[in-house]
């Protein structure tokens, strides 16, 4: 075993509290999933979303999603605040979802049926439902609003921003933007982010107007097929047994 560090035999506890190793080690900067960790997976922050074969597809579709989120803002409320899980933020956050926690909402298609498109048959098998961890929803974030600092549930999800409403204070991060992991971002139109939840992550809108995302997950990239079917088996049967809502 590599010798990384070995106190002298007097040593004062001060010396251990000086440790590089010690300083550089920030629980921000790895993963760190709250409910379910599966080991083996490949980590790190950011993931290029143009590696996905329905990367072309999204960024061709993001005018009809967004007509779609003006029209859905419209004719039906914000559903958030139904969702116990979710007390981290301050300001107005408003939600209208296609699928919660796993379940696709009975008239997602009939309301958006572009979106639903491009989530149901072009992310097709990467689009990540049937586990309690899985969401995608029209996020808008109002002025002033922001989310507290904290860990995603799980690892075995990646999570997709599609810009669809932007502030132009967007070049300022100190007014609006995202941490993940260390690393601050903020978001561009045409320019969805994916990114790994389980490295600490915070975002604010600081500025004067909304900003609008289609939140969507996927399937972490490294799970075959067979697994990820296995993951949504062993979570029906817990649902069956009653240990999940």
């Amino acid at each position: 075993m590599r010798n990384v560090g070995r106190l002298a035999p007097n040593a004062a506890p001060a010396t251990l509290k000086r440790s590089a190793l010690l300083r550089t080690t920030r629980e921000a900067q790895r993963p760190s999933p709250s409910l379910f960790f599966l080991p083996g997976l490949t980590s790190k922050p950011f993931w290029n979303v143009t590696d996905f074969p329905w990367y072309s597809r999204l960024v061709s579709s993001i005018p009809s999603i967004l007509s779609e989120y003006e029209a859905i803002k419209v004719s039906r409320p914000s559903d958030y605040g139904s969702d116990e899980d979710h007390k981290l933020h301050e300001g107005s956050w408003a939600w209208h979802s296609l699928v919660t926690k796993g379940k696709v909402r009975g008239d997602a298609a009939l309301l958006c049926p572009q979106t639903s498109e491009f989530l149901f048959s072009n992310v097709g098998e990467d689009l990540l439902t049937d586990v309690p961890f899985s969401y995608a929803f029209f996020s808008t974030l109002n002025a002033g609003a922001s989310i507290s600092s904290h860990h995603g549930p799980c690892n075995i999800r990646l999570r997709c921003h599609v810009p669809l409403i932007v502030p132009t204070e967007h070049t300022d991060v100190n007014k609006l933007g995202m941490t993940v992991g260390g690393k601050t971002v903020s978001w561009e139109l045409g320019k969805p982010l994916l990114f790994d939840d389980t490295y600490e992550h915070e975002v604010w809108n600081r500025s004067s107007k909304e900003r609008v995302v289609l939140l969507f997950d996927i399937w972490h990239p490294d799970l075959q097929k067979e697994e990820r079917e296995s993951i949504s088996a062993m979570f029906g049967e817990a649902k069956k047994a009653g240990w999940l809502s």
